[in-house]
């Protein structure tokens, strides 16, 4: 717990030193966005000065306790945005900053109905009401945006960035390499996954987080290694996620983006269930793989991936002096196509939400 609070404070000071010393290049608005379980500490980002609004972005986060900004993730996506005359929407998770709650308490859905009352208020409250709406997910938020697509016709369309199908399978495929990078034996993967996969198991059973505990204290476990209540409840209640029957509900245009470095996700799996779903509706759909680029889009080659709080550090203090060019080729030109392709400034304004 201690070292946990001391990597938050540690990576909190990088953040803020960044922003001081190379600070941001686009105008935001801190707003507050009420919703039924508390007030959303969010960030609105304008387009900049003289560029035409086209349509807004709102984005939705992968796993963790994150700010709005995603501790300087989404700068660069920001930027870019702006000047091409997109705003966007991000907020603080639950418990996070300045929002009500506790993110661990969420579900899929209830984070989708989250962000069906930020887009709500996006239209209601900022004038924005008959503007096109897109949303971006990353990673883990790759399950909330299809179920809010589906239950939204009328947004413009989806990009996913490095979205998994299964939660279950995801962990197995991110066990794998792990275990893999630490030099494991593959008989020690093996016996090791085979193991994860009967907890998965009984947890879609509604294993009690007290047998869980009991049992691995009696393997010799430390409660020091354990998962705390609240974390292993937000397994418990996600654990079964998966989206297919999301993604064939789906009547948007779908833009999904992949690293072909991703460590996290089996982009192969996703890849296929989204060219089989998605690939023969009337609506367009695209899929790009991008080069040396790992599960956030970064250049692998130049940049850490997250294994421990120093390494997202590091990394985080390079985007804020790289920017853009932090990623992998042809990312934002990418994001920023298809955001046009897909912007007519008339289509949205019989929907309302």
């Amino acid at each position: 717990m201690v070292r946990a609070l001391i990597g938050v404070l540690v990576l909190g000071l990088a953040v803020v030193c960044g922003f001081i010393l190379w600070p941001a290049s686009y105008e935001r608005q801190d707003v507050i966005i009420p919703t039924p379980d508390g007030d959303l500490a969010a960030a609105l980002i304008l387009p900049d000065p003289g560029v035409p609004l086209k349509g807004c972005v709102v984005f939705i986060h992968g796993d963790g306790p994150l700010a709005a900004e995603a501790y300087g993730y989404y700068d660069p996506f920001w930027s870019a945005m702006s000047e091409a005359g997109y705003c966007a929407l991000s907020w603080d998770k639950p418990g996070v900053g300045d929002s009500a709650g506790q993110w661990l308490d969420d579900s899929m859905a209830s984070r989708a109905a989250r962000v069906e009352t930020a887009i709500a208020w996006l239209r209601e409250e900022t004038g924005l009401k008959n503007t096109q709406i897109h949303l971006i997910s990353f990673s883990q938020g790759g399950w909330v945006a299809p179920k809010v697509m589906a239950q939204n016709p009328c947004l413009a369309s989806w990009i996913s960035v490095s979205s998994a199908i299964n939660w279950q399978a995801q962990g197995q495929y991110m066990g794998r390499v792990r275990r893999e990078e630490a030099g494991l034996s593959p008989a020690q993967i093996e016996a090791e996954l085979d193991e994860g996969a009967r907890l998965n198991a009984r947890m879609t059973e509604g294993l009690s987080y007290e047998s869980y505990v009991e049992e691995a204290l009696a393997r010799g476990e430390t409660l020091d290694e354990l998962p705390s209540r609240a974390q292993w409840g937000f397994w418990l209640r996600n654990i079964k996620s998966d989206s297919r029957a999301d993604l064939h509900a789906l009547t948007q245009p779908v833009l999904a983006l992949f690293g072909d470095h991703d460590a996290n996700v089996d982009i192969t799996d996703t890849q296929a269930v989204f060219d089989d779903i998605l690939a023969d509706r009337d609506a367009p759909y695209q899929a790009l793989v991008f080069e040396n680029a790992e599960h956030g889009l970064l250049r692998s080659q130049t940049l850490v991936a997250y294994r421990n709080d120093w390494q997202a550090i590091k990394t985080l203090i390079a985007l804020r002096v790289q920017g853009r060019s932090a990623f992998a080729e042809g990312v934002f030109p990418a994001i920023l196509d298809w955001l046009d392709a897909q912007t007519e400034p008339t289509a949205s304004s019989q929907c309302s939400m």
